[in-house]
């Protein structure tokens, strides 16, 4: 039988830069026809941060829009807003929110660049849009030349990333954002901090990827969905927040190991890795107190107190994991050839949801001894991204390990995008 440590942890996840869309089939160099050079005029104002700023001879201000009078979001937003689901759901609280709280900008003049690694692009992109915690600009030149239903998509992936960013604005300005105007004051003005939690540059290239995907299914179905797919489909791609939970239905996929493949190459090209390390035995010796009957959880934050130097790889037939212990290098493995579940689980430590894969035990050799390693390892994925890690080794009790137990190098680590991870007793 597999030995686990029964501890539950309850945890909750709680450069300033702008994060930006971008649509596809564009070139790489952002020079196409009639467009502006990347290097455009520069605005124009005072030499403090109290004056007024143009652009081209203009007043920034004369660039900003009202969003609702665009016929993009008359034909294709605004029915989603008033559909069914929405009515039930207070995503159409924050998506209002940001309509008419954010300042958006149609701006004749190309953006700042994301590089496309950032926003897990596999293709080189133009830069439509850009948005920080209180507004959106938009490049009109690329924004004129879209058809009307790619300038919905466009919109709608804006609405979706400012629903993506109140994680890492202040608790206050989110709590705001879910509630209804009449409902604001009394839940939220003096029961929440006014400390920002982030910047805009944290996005992961996950959270890019997750908004995408979230995009192409609302503006397909938006207009037809409930309430109950909708909360579904959020949870599903991460849109829960500390203030509010998109809970998802109980749900589990077939893989084969070949999409399994896929998944981690996705990954790797995309340099979403778990390389920050979090050690349960380090932890538990730094806090003894805790394994005290009786005890709670304090309030802290949990920093990453080691580096992950793992490697996935995965054949026809063979699942396996490549450690670096110490000086050493050790790989484990086994033959993986039925189809693979992939469970949607709540992470107790990122309070997100991920797909988990957990494999069957990995060996060091085909031929088992008693007394020899074994490992047990559970993959967390957002989408195709690998996002999380969790490593545990023992022993194995018999010939055939068929019952594993703790040894003396038996560890339990798990490995995280994240630098820390807040923990908060309940």
């Amino acid at each position: 039988m597999r030995c686990t440590l029964d501890i539950l942890l309850p945890i909750a996840v709680a450069l300033t830069f702008i994060v930006g869309c971008t649509p596809n089939g564009q070139s790489p160099n952002g020079k196409g026809p009639g467009q502006l050079p990347v290097n455009p005029p520069k605005s124009q104002g005072t030499v403090d941060s109290g004056g007024g700023n143009t652009f081209m001879g203009k007043p920034l201000e004369s660039y900003a829009i009202k969003l609702r009078e665009l016929q993009a979001f008359k034909e294709n937003i605004s029915p989603i807003l008033e559909s069914e689901g929405f009515q039930g759901s207070s995503l159409k609280n924050v998506l209002t929110s940001i309509i008419d709280k954010k300042t958006w900008y149609l701006i004749p003049s190309e953006l700042k660049q994301l590089p496309s690694e950032k926003i897990a692009s596999a293709v080189g992109t133009d830069q439509a849009a850009l948005q920080d915690f209180k507004q959106v600009w938009l490049n009109q030149n690329i924004f004129d030349k879209m058809t009307v239903k790619d300038q919905s998509v466009l919109i709608l992936h804006e609405l979706l990333m400012g629903l993506r960013l109140l994680k890492f604005d202040s608790a206050l300005d989110e709590c705001n954002a879910f509630r209804a105007p009449e409902e604001k004051d009394f839940f939220c003005k003096n029961s929440y901090s006014t400390e920002g939690r982030g910047k805009p540059s944290d996005l992961s290239v996950a959270d890019y990827a997750q908004i995408r995907a979230a995009t192409t299914k609302l503006i397909e179905n938006g207009q037809t969905i409930s309430v109950e797919n909708l909360n579904d489909l959020l949870g599903v791609e991460g849109f829960s927040t500390d203030d509010h939970r998109f809970e998802p239905k109980t749900s589990r996929k077939t893989i084969s190991l070949e999409t399994l493949a896929k998944m981690i190459q996705t990954s790797k090209l995309t340099n979403s890795w778990p390389e920050l390390g979090y050690d349960f035995g380090k932890f538990i010796s730094d806090h003894p107190e805790l394994l005290a009957p009786g005890s709670k959880l304090p309030n802290m934050m949990w920093r990453s107190d080691r580096k992950c130097d793992f490697g996935v790889d995965v054949t026809s037939d063979t699942f396996s994991i490549s450690l670096i212990e110490g000086d050493a290098k050790k790989t484990y493995s086994t033959k993986w050839t039925r189809e693979i579940e992939a469970n949607l689980q709540k992470d107790q430590f990122e309070g997100r949801y991920f797909y988990e894969i957990t494999t069957p035990t990995l060996k060091m050799s085909e031929t088992n001894h008693q007394g020899d390693e074994a490992l047990f390892v559970t993959l967390k994925f957002m989408d195709d991204f690998l996002q999380g890690a969790y490593f545990e080794k023992a022993v194995c009790l018999d010939s055939r390990c068929g019952e594993t137990g703790a040894g003396p190098t038996s560890f339990k680590v798990m490995c995280y995008t994240r630098a820390s991870l807040q923990l908060k007793s309940k």
